[in-house]
């Protein structure tokens, strides 16, 4: 008679093995690399934003929170995979069988299919453990362009997450890498990362220099030079960053900085305007045809083009209302300088 239905192949019990955690990043590495089933993958993503970066010994690398993070959007890259980014030639016709449906069929994966899993867990990890914790200090908060700046500025971390939601063109359509084609799609933690990417287009054009009055003469040099470098990188995200919220239909998000576009961004709102298309069913036109001016852009129902419209007509109101208000003061102070003269006639 079978003493158990199961007998495992080594005669070992959990309370006789060593059970420990992951010692620090640079094992994880090591098991990260290693890994080829993807579900040990899945488990390392899981835990990998609680492994500890001190390091073991005096030979290993030392490693911080940015490099973690910069791997696991290396990682996540095509997640989304409209562009099949993580699919391989080599791949062939390969299957898997991952288990059994409710009714009794195999379930199977492809490599690609796989890989789109381990993508979207390291997707999903981002939004909840960095996307998510930057934009949960509210505007108001004293220390929320100070987050921002540790978090985004002082990590060049701006670059990278640019890249990762790079504008693409897709068969004459542009969108935005890495993010849903369809509002109806976004999972829960990618509307994180909307809203991370909503809140950073604030924080770009919010931004202000320090002042360099407000620190000791010998570290004035040091902090203009952070100053150039940070502002050299925020001017150089804003016309991706125009891309990203044309995409997402939130350019209203611009309006309180409107009088402040710049020509690279103005620039980039004429390029987006300018790929507007004529159809025959909004011409009229005898041709599918692409706009040829920004009045048709505007007609073709363009955002952009009528950003740029009222960028154009704010601006314009501005200086006719500030001359006359010029004109006004000039007039009172007229009106009393002869009120002046007159009395002492």
């Amino acid at each position: 008679m079978k003493n158990s239905i199961y007998t495992p192949v080594i005669n070992q019990t959990l309370c006789d093995r060593i059970i420990r955690p992951i010692r620090n990043w640079n094992e994880w590495l090591q098991l990260w690399f290693s890994a080829e089933a993807y579900e040990v993958m899945l488990g390392l993503l899981h835990t990998g934003f609680s492994v500890s970066f001190d390091r073991w010994n005096h030979t290993e690398h030392q490693y911080d929170s940015t490099d973690r993070i910069k791997l696991y959007f290396e990682i996540a890259d095509g997640w989304e995979n409209s562009f099949n980014l993580l699919r391989l030639p080599a791949d062939g016709n390969t299957e898997y069988k991952i288990g059994y449906d409710v009714n009794g069929s195999a379930n199977k994966k492809t490599p690609y299919e796989l890989r789109k899993m381990v993508a979207t867990k390291a997707f999903d990890m981002l939004c909840v453990n960095f996307f998510k914790p930057v934009i949960d200090v509210p505007p108001q908060d004293e220390n929320y362009n100070w987050k921002w700046e540790r978090s985004i500025m002082k990590t060049g971390l701006l670059k990278v997450i640019s890249g990762f939601f790079c504008v693409e063109d897709s068969h004459n359509r542009f969108v935005i890498r890495n993010l849903s084609r369809c509002v109806g799609d976004q999972s829960f933690n990618e509307k994180h990362a909307i809203s991370f990417l909503l809140a950073l287009a604030q924080f770009l054009w919010q931004w202000k220099e320090e002042s360099l009055d407000d620190w000791p003469a010998a570290e004035r040099d040091q902090v203009s030079l952070r100053n150039h470098a940070y502002r050299k990188c925020i001017d150089a995200a804003k016309p991706w960053m125009i891309e990203v919220l044309e995409y997402l239909g939130q350019l209203g998000v611009l309006e309180p900085w409107i009088f402040e576009l710049d020509k690279p961004c103005l620039d980039k709102l004429m390029e987006i305007a300018m790929r507007s298309e004529l159809g025959r069913r909004g011409g009229p036109v005898n041709e599918s045809r692409c706009v040829c001016n920004l009045d048709e852009a505007c007609h073709a129902g363009s955002p952009a083009a009528w950003f740029i419209k009222q960028h154009e007509l704010k601006t314009r109101e501005r200086t006719r209302l500030a001359a006359i208000m010029e004109a006004e003061l000039e007039q009172a102070a007229a009106a009393r300088k002869i009120q002046e003269l007159t009395s002492k006639s």
